[in-house]
């Protein structure tokens, strides 16, 4: 992100209606021609390992995943045209934006993230690559990528079968329900069995698991990429618990040590950790998303 755009204050403006300049003159909306292959990679169902889940119980799959989608399909030859500068509509950052695909015109959204001054974990920075994420995410369901998202029994058996609730009190001393991933890794792959519904069975308070400590403590359940940083002045400390520009930082040195000839030896590590600090980087900046199956 350029310095000019990171510091750039948004104006206070509502977004009523679509700018004419997002269809181009000559439009070819509707005559991008695909290839099997093509279609294949970017109607592949959903691993339901690669789904999030808010505190909120909405469900959603990191912007990567969408990125990932439209790179393997077209390699290099789509790209996110912004259509302006983000824009400020209350508390939300607003920023419009086009997808093109071999030059042609696909789709036009408009991306949001919630921004709050007195944040201190996510900058004016962050929420704006928020809205550039949720834009992305938002662009791909208009050309039907990852669609099962938007079936409510697809959700229903994903939320049954991978997610858990526990009750909190919130901040003004109110009992509600707040949601998390199971941390616990699966077989199951993305096929239509997924879709089959679970026996449910019997409760039998005998062989009912005891709560742990996490699930009734203010700490939710760390995720399976979650990983403690085991050198220098953050040993000890959860990806977790670190803030964006941190968990950025820590991704390009394990990056960089993994192409380090003189570190081959923990190669195999910096590479896990690698993947580990980019997992919680996009789980934590898409979990900011407002409206990311919705």
């Amino acid at each position: 992100m350029s310095e000019e755009l990171a510091t750039y204050k948004p104006e206070t403006a509502v977004v009523s209606e679509l700018p004419e300049s997002i269809i181009p003159a000559g439009n070819t909306t509707g005559m991008l021609m695909t290839t099997l292959d093509e279609r294949e990679k970017l109607y592949q169902p959903v691993n339901p390992m690669e789904i999030e889940i808010r505190p909120d119980g909405l469900v959603y799959l990191p912007w990567v995943f969408y990125h990932e989608r439209l790179t393997a399909a077209f390699g290099t030859e789509w790209t996110l045209l912004p259509d302006g500068k983000p824009k400020m509509e209350g508390n939300l950052i607003l920023w419009s934006f086009s997808l093109y695909v071999r030059g042609q015109f696909i789709s036009y959204a408009v991306g949001q993230q919630e921004y709050q001054p007195t944040n201190k974990t996510m900058t004016y920075g962050d929420a704006i690559e928020g809205a550039r994420s949720n834009a992305l995410m938002r662009v791909c369901k208009h050309m039907g990528v990852s669609l099962e998202l938007w079936k409510p029994e697809f959700t229903r058996d994903w939320k049954a079968r991978y997610a858990g609730s526990r009750q909190e009190k919130g901040w003004d001393g109110k009992t509600k329900t707040v949601w998390y991933k199971k941390g616990e890794k699966s077989n199951v792959t993305p096929t239509a069995q997924f879709m089959e519904p679970a026996e449910k069975p019997k409760p039998n308070e005998a062989t009912q698991p005891k709560p742990t400590a996490s699930i009734n403590s203010d700490v939710p359940p760390r995720t399976v990429h979650d990983r403690k940083i085991t050198f220098g002045k953050d040993t000890g400390v959860w990806l977790s618990e670190m803030t964006l520009d941190k968990l950025e930082w820590y991704a390009d040195m394990f990056a960089q040590n993994a192409e380090d000839p003189s570190k081959a030896n923990y190669k195999k590590h910096n590479i896990e950790m690698r993947e580990c600090c980019l997992k919680e980087l996009s789980t934590r900046v898409d979990a900011m998303e407002p409206g990311s199956a919705g």
